[in-house]
């Protein structure tokens, strides 16, 4: 059994940690686009406010590498949230037990356009503009081959969602800008 030094141990945590945050910062800062998606882990994401443009909702399937699941498709244009939690847990880590992976954002400094949300369950308080019910998902525009082209969407102009909870099993945005990114880890499960 080989060992590691002390000094090499710490050069190979220095750079992977620089190459987080690099990565992180570039996200913050709205220069890379952000993709959480398809190890089959899912990430679970609470926010106080969230003020959205251009919405489309409807069931769908959802593939990770772990499998297919049932879906809640969320396409929104542009989006502003407010007091942004994101976490996951990464159970059996060897030496740890369970560790918890959190993202926070505090205050209404969290922008993103061009989101595609795949949810397990979303829910909140809506007030919603020019609402529409029972529009083709083939009628919204690019069809994928995991969206049902016949199933009936859900469509909204301006809307705001108060005290919003989600299970995300992926989510990819176009553009994400975060003014008070935090990243932490600490063992356990303990979620937002």
């Amino acid at each position: 059994m080989s060992s590691v030094h002390k000094g090499r141990f710490v050069v190979i945590v220095g750079l992977g940690l620089l190459a987080v945050v690099t990565l992180g910062a570039g996200i913050a800062q709205g220069k890379l686009p952000m993709n959480v998606v398809v190890s089959g882990q899912r990430f679970t994401g609470s926010v106080s406010a969230v003020e959205a443009q251009g919405i489309q909702v409807y069931p769908r399937a959802a593939e990770t590498a772990a499998e297919a699941s049932a879906s809640i498709a969320v396409h929104i244009q542009q989006v502003r949230l407010t007091d942004l939690c994101l976490s996951t847990v990464a159970h059996g880590v060897p030496f740890l037990g369970d560790v918890t992976m959190s993202i926070h954002a505090p205050g209404d400094g969290t922008t993103a356009s061009g989101i595609t949300l795949d949810a397990a369950s979303l829910g909140g308080a809506i007030t919603a503009h020019d609402a529409r019910l029972g529009a083709e998902v083939s009628a919204l525009g690019e069809v994928s081959e995991l969206d049902p082209p016949d199933a009936s969407a859900i469509t909204a102009g301006d809307s705001m969602l108060a005290q919003a909870r989600v299970e995300i099993i992926s989510l990819t945005a176009t553009q994400v800008a975060i003014d008070k990114l935090a990243m932490s880890v600490e063992k356990g499960a303990v979620g937002c």
